[in-house]
């Protein structure tokens, strides 16, 4: 499975109604998404909004997001690592899902992209938070491991699995007042109880495929930790707790 096909599949799994609506919405806001992929957010932002911008560095997602796109909404390419939200016009709303984990200094992020928002302008973080070691068990033999990965992963800046915690403490470290906190917001995929379903066993086990650096850290044990992770997901004595959550905040 390529990674196109799964940003789509996962897509179909986030349920994004549900996440809409919690933000405070009206028709005259200008509405920013940062790593927008393949473009599903930014499309029910813009039926709700008065214009949708989308950035994303990746064109091949790009390309799915520009089909069908309404008048309202546009795509750039851009990498948001770099873009600076000073050469862009001023908005009311910030949306940013399952990025932030990327960024090398999430603070200094939030900082300047805050700064972008009009008086009592929103932003909105979703994000993860222990993908891997939050749906294991306390008694798993790999629990400790993992948790040394996922540990080592954010000390390298590499990618934050432990991002969800800090969150809240970024936003309103940088004056945005907290009118959201969802910290085990419910996923179909990345954070549920009881055993997965088919395809979102299949979804995690390419996730598993391209991981090199996981890989790497479990050496020869990678195909047993493996076997192990998709049969905790697989049993009906599975329980996750807290792998997603969900923020808003206002700029006061």
């Amino acid at each position: 499975m390529n990674l196109l096909k799964e940003y789509s599949i996962q897509n179909t799994w986030r349920d994004w109604e549900r996440y809409l609506e919690k933000l405070p919405l009206d028709q005259n806001q200008i509405v920013y998404d940062l790593g927008c992929s393949i473009g599903t957010v930014s499309h029910l932002l813009a039926k709700e909004t008065k214009q949708v911008t989308g950035f994303d560095n990746d064109k091949a997602l790009l390309e799915i997001a520009n089909k069908g796109k309404e008048n309202n909404c546009k795509f750039v390419n851009a990498n948001i690592f770099t873009l600076d939200p000073n050469k862009l016009e001023k908005c009311d709303g910030i949306w940013m899902s399952f990025a932030l984990a990327y960024m090398q200094n999430p603070d200094l992020f939030i900082a300047k992209w805050t700064k972008c928002l009009n008086s009592n302008g929103w932003f909105a973080i979703v994000d993860i938070d222990d993908l891997f070691s939050g749906h294991l068990p306390e008694n798993n033999k790999f629990l400790k491991e993992i948790k040394d990965f996922e540990c080592t992963s954010e000390k390298s800046k590499v990618y934050d699995f432990k991002i969800g915690g800090k969150i809240k403490l970024l936003m309103e470290k940088n004056g945005l007042e907290i009118i959201v906190a969802e910290e085990n917001w419910y996923d179909i995929e990345l954070n549920f109880s009881g055993n997965a379903n088919k395809n979102v066993i299949e979804n995690w086990q390419a996730r598993l495929e391209r991981m090199i650096h996981l890989n790497n850290h479990f050496g020869e044990d990678y195909g047993e930790f493996c076997d192990m992770f998709i049969n905790s997901l697989s049993s009906e004595e599975h329980v996750a707790n807290g792998c997603v959550k969900f923020y808003i905040g206002i700029k006061k």
